[in-house]
């Protein structure tokens, strides 16, 4: 087992756990803390899988076409909704604002299931000893 994708899915849990208490609050300090949540957790864990696990990856043609390219696709809708959510909180808008967590929530739910489910065991699978070596020692470089 790589020691990336190890930490990785241990961040989901965490993840999962903060969409679970956020997901129906329809209360604008909740949904402030899961943004700032999301943006001193996720976008780290975002910059792992995409300095550390994706280039090795994306070596694979099948990969970068195929699961890589959702991947990519949804972390950019994310970054674009945490964006909406900030623009929401510094005009006051409480309303914009929970409904941009609740999207937020929604967009993780099914990205980590993706990622759980088929990327990292396809990861695991695919991936060279040596590529799973270089992937740690991205992981061991950034701590």
């Amino acid at each position: 087992m790589s020691a990336v994708i190890t930490l990785l899915t241990q961040q989901h849990q965490e993840v999962l756990a903060r969409i679970a208490a956020v997901e129906h609050a329809d209360d604008a300090g909740v949904a402030a803390a899961f943004l700032a949540f999301l943006e001193g957790e996720v976008l780290p864990h975002f910059r792992l899988e995409e300095e550390a696990l994706f280039p090795e990856l994306a070596q694979d043609a099948s990969i970068a076409a195929g699961p890589l390219r959702v991947m990519n696709a949804e972390h950019t809708a994310f970054r674009e909704l945490l964006e909406a959510g900030r623009i929401a909180r510094r005009a006051g808008d409480p309303s914009r604002l929970c409904a941009v967590a609740a999207d937020l929530a929604a967009l993780l739910r099914t990205h980590i299931v993706k990622e759980d489910g088929v990327l990292f065991p396809l990861a695991l699978q695919r991936l060279s000893v040596e590529q799973l070596r270089r992937v740690d020692s991205a992981l061991a470089a950034a701590s």
